[in-house]
């Protein structure tokens, strides 16, 4: 039992940090950011379910903030998406036994990737309303959606092996 939360742990700390990383390498456009800073979440999810899956999203994302841009009052629009995320994941796969199938994988990457767009956008909202271009956030939803959609593609194509990878290795 002492082995299974040490690696928990372990690998949880080297998910947050691979976020983090990610989230700082990334193709920043007017409203949209493509990067690959959601796997480490997904597989956070996958591996050890909800509270694990929330806990590396919610940090990793909370560290690349304060990193960033430092501590605002927006900060926790940016953060809780991807909590969220994690957690959806995570939920989803412990009620399947952490058994899934490539479909599932990728049906649950692509509805939970437009959910983050969309809290990520109402986010956006909020901080615009400080700023007064609130006008155009609602016009920039599409093509948000349509990178999320393309990146969760990719996430997709990286994610399915790299968890059967990784659940073979957790297996004792």
């Amino acid at each position: 039992m002492r082995k299974m939360k040490t690696q928990t742990l372990v690998l949880s700390a080297l998910l947050m940090a691979m976020h983090v990383v990610l989230s700082i390498w990334s193709v920043n456009l007017p409203f949209v950011k493509i990067n690959l800073s959601g796997l480490p979440i997904i597989l956070g999810g996958l591996l050890f379910g909800p509270f694990v899956g929330g806990l590396v999203g919610t940090l990793g994302s909370f560290l690349y903030q304060i990193l960033a841009y430092g501590l605002m009052w927006t900060t926790i629009f940016w953060i809780i998406p991807v909590g969220v995320r994690g957690f959806l994941v995570g939920l989803y796969a412990k009620k399947k036994n952490f058994k899934l199938k490539g479909y599932e994988i990728m049906l649950l990457i692509v509805i939970t990737s437009i959910i983050v767009t969309i809290l990520n956008t109402f986010g956006l909202y909020w901080s615009g309303i400080l700023n007064n271009f609130t006008e155009t956030i609602w016009v920039v939803i599409w093509p948000r959606l349509i990178s999320s959609v393309g990146t969760s593609m990719v996430y997709t194509v990286v994610t399915i092996p790299l968890f059967r990878l990784l659940r073979n290795y957790l297996k004792y």
